[in-house]
């Protein structure tokens, strides 16, 4: 999806070529991660005693939610944070959390407002202000509501890949916040907000 959603972006001209470059730095530690992965569980399948004592542990922690959910998150790859800076919001370079927004029209988890393969940016803010900014981009799709769920953050931009590109958790975004938003919404899908 990584690599899809970029090369479609370059194809049509809404961005350049460089936006290509992001793909191995972004994607590389998923895979060394599942190559790790699979050389630990080609390990466990071997004969001999002490693999037996190991896969033993293995069973034994295997029952530990903590352990699957970890194990879970390294063979999808949600244990991966792509770079980003120190002053940037925590979410920015991990997988979108599991959440639903609540409006008019009911609530609907993040997975479905994200089913179109379109760039997400979901305004949880009391007032709409971040969906007000977009109201004219056609491109993305926009989300605004309440947040059904613990969401440490009041708006979010979120790649087709389902990596959030943008957070803020100011109750109310200021102009910086835009102006961020505004850059990245240029750099990854060639829309601004103005």
């Amino acid at each position: 999806m990584n690599l899809g959603w970029k090369l479609a972006a370059v194809l049509d001209g809404r961005v350049g070529p460089e936006l290509l470059d992001t793909y191995e730095a972004e994607r590389r530690p998923a895979a060394e991660r599942v190559i790790m992965y699979s050389r630990a569980q080609l390990a466990l399948i071997r004969p001999g005693a002490e693999v037996t004592a190991l896969r033993e542990l293995f069973t034994e922690l295997l029952a530990q939610p903590d352990v699957v959910r970890h194990l879970g998150n390294l063979v999808s790859g949600a244990d991966i944070r792509y770079a980003a800076s120190s002053d940037e919001h925590p979410l920015v370079g991990r997988w979108v959390p599991d959440f639903a927004v609540e409006n008019s029209r009911g609530a609907t988890r993040i997975a479905e407002l994200a089913r179109d393969g379109r760039p997400l940016l979901v305004d949880l803010t009391e007032h709409g202000v971040v969906a007000q900014a977009a109201v004219d981009i056609d491109r993305v799709t926009v989300a605004a509501g309440r947040p059904v769920g613990d969401v440490p953050a009041t708006a979010l931009l979120v790649r087709p890949d389902g990596y959030v590109a943008w957070a803020s958790a100011a109750p109310t975004p200021n102009i910086a916040d835009l102006d961020e938003l505004d850059r990245l919404l240029t750099r990854w899908f060639g829309v601004t907000l103005t």
